[in-house]
């Protein structure tokens, strides 16, 4: 994806910058715009501003992962 930048990975915690034509902040914009499509989808994730981080409880199942990889895949491809 090319809306995508500055990707990092610490253990199972990910985190991700969405390019939105602005400058990358906690209080950007469309922080909103990405919480509510997560909550629309029950998953919860931890956006600040137009970053996303991903921060699965351990005991997370492969099936609920997958699902909210699919969430981001598709939050993805109809961002801008």
């Amino acid at each position: 994806f090319n809306n995508v930048e500055n990707i990092r990975q610490v253990g199972t915690i990910v985190a991700f910058e969405l390019k939105t034509g602005g400058e990358t902040s906690y209080f950007n914009e469309d922080r909103d715009r990405i919480y509510n499509f997560f909550m629309d989808k029950k998953i919860l994730l931890r956006p600040l501003g137009n970053v996303i981080y991903i921060l699965p409880p351990l005991c997370i199942t492969e099936a609920e992962l997958n699902q909210v990889y699919d969430g981001i895949l598709a939050f993805l491809a109809d961002y801008r």
